[in-house]
C-alpha cells in the first residue's frame, strides 16, 4: 500500500448514520488535527486517493478538504499538495476572520469590503472553489440587500413548496 494511502487508514464511514459522509469524515479529520494525531505539515492524500480509499465520490472528498481549508485546519500549496496547517497559520486565519466579523455591523458594505481583503486560503484551480478574488462582492451585497428590502413576507411561504417558486413554475409550464 502506498504511503499516502496508509496515512488515513483509521478513517471510518458509516453509510447508515444520520450524519452525512462529509460531516463524518471532516469531523474525524478535524479531531485528529486538533488532538495532534495529524501533525502540522503532514501531507494528505489527494482527493482522488481519499475518495478511492473510502469508496466515496470525489466531490465528497473535495468538500471535506474545502471545509477544513475554510476552517484554517488545512493549507493548500498552489498546484500541489494539501497539508495540515501549522498552529501559526491557523491562528492567523482565525484572526483575519475575526477581524472581518468585528467590523462595524451597521455598515454591511464595509463588512463585505473587509471580507474582500482577506488573504486567499485556497490554492489556485481547486475544484469547487470559485474565483473569489474577482467576484464583485460589494455590488452583490448591495443588490441582494436592495432586493431583500423589497420582498414581502408572503413570498417566504412560496419557497416551502418542493417544486420551488410558484411564478417560476408557472412560467416554465407556459413555456413548455
Amino acid at each position: 500500500m502506498p504511503k499516502d494511502r496508509a496515512l488515513l487508514d483509521w478513517l471510518r464511514v458509516d453509510r447508515h448514520a444520520a450524519t452525512s459522509l462529509q460531516q463524518q469524515i471532516s469531523g474525524q479529520m478535524r479531531n485528529a488535527i486538533l488532538d495532534g494525531r495529524l501533525a502540522p505539515g503532514t501531507v494528505l492524500p489527494s482527493s482522488r486517493v481519499l475518495a478511492a480509499d473510502l469508496l466515496i465520490s470525489r466531490g465528497t472528498a473535495v468538500a471535506v478538504y474545502d471545509r477544513l481549508l475554510g476552517e484554517g485546519l488545512l493549507q493548500g500549496q498552489e498546484r500541489s499538495a494539501i497539508l495540515v496547517a501549522t498552529p501559526q497559520l491557523r491562528e492567523s486565519t482565525r484572526t483575519a476572520a475575526n477581524a472581518a466579523i468585528a467590523t462595524d455591523a451597521g455598515d454591511a458594505a464595509s463588512d463585505v469590503d473587509q471580507l474582500d481583503r482577506l488573504p486567499p486560503r485556497h490554492a489556485a484551480f481547486m475544484p469547487g472553489v470559485p474565483a473569489l478574488d474577482i467576484f464583485p462582492a460589494t455590488r452583490w451585497a448591495r443588490l441582494l440587500s436592495a432586493r431583500a428590502s423589497q420582498m414581502s413576507l408572503d413570498v417566504v411561504g412560496e419557497f416551502v413548496h418542493l417544486g420551488g417558486y410558484r411564478p417560476l413554475r408557472r412560467a416554465i409550464a407556459e413555456h413548455v
